[in-house]
């Protein structure tokens, strides 16, 4: 259901992996940006891969720093030529956002390290090193790390819905998720990071513990 294929953003802290945020005009590192670029019709595209070409332009990846830029007329003003921007664009950035971390998701479980439902998550947790638990948004089990042999370092993620992670592993619904401790967990983080930024509800905030 979800592409094979997901192009990951550099994650390594150095100064050749920062860019300007156009709005506020603080130095970011890219992992912690927005990038857009404008097409042949003028038109404001967000980039969230990293690998459209044109110039790129970043704002920092919060919902009010890109409605506020869109509304300023930003992208005009720092082009020094009329683009279009979509009215929805945070929206449309969120969109993009959840569908990276869905296809991670997917390539962690084709490559055999994540799993779901909470008797495989015991017996994965038994085996293996925990990188993220992943507990459904919607769900109505306690949020509690009820488990003592979750390692100390695991993160809890709780911004995906059940059914969001049922399609992961086409079924309806998956209340509980884990993914091993790796590259897989580190890149996922990244975009839920980002993708945090964006979420309308304040009670999402939580999306991340311990």
């Amino acid at each position: 259901m979800f592409g094979r294929e997901v192009v990951l953003l550099k994650s390594a802290r150095s100064d050749k992996n920062m860019r300007k945020c156009i709005l506020t005009k603080e130095l970011c590192y890219k992992s912690d940006l927005i990038r857009f670029v404008v097409g042949p019709n003028k038109f404001v595209v967000p980039d969230v891969a990293g690998r459209l070409p044109g110039r790129g332009l970043w704002l920092k990846a919060k919902k009010d720093i890109v409605t506020a830029a869109c509304d300023k007329g930003i992208f005009t003003n720092v082009l020094k030529d009329k683009v279009s921007v979509p009215i929805d664009m945070a929206d449309l950035i969120e969109g993009l956002l959840r569908k990276r971390c869905h296809e991670l998701m997917g390539m962690a479980r084709r490559a055999g390290q994540m799993v779901g439902g909470y008797a495989k998550v015991g017996l994965f947790l038994s085996s293996k090193d925990a990188g993220i638990i992943i507990v459904a948004s919607d769900s109505r089990r306690s949020r509690s790390k009820e488990k003592t042999n979750i390692p100390p370092d695991a993160k809890f993620v709780f911004c995906f819905s059940s059914s969001e992670l049922g399609r992961i592993f086409d079924r309806d619904k998956i209340v509980y998720a884990v993914i091993s401790s790796g590259s897989f967990t580190t890149n996922l983080l990244l975009e839920i990071k980002r993708l945090s930024g964006f979420f309308k509800e304040e009670n999402e905030r939580s999306y991340i513990s311990r």
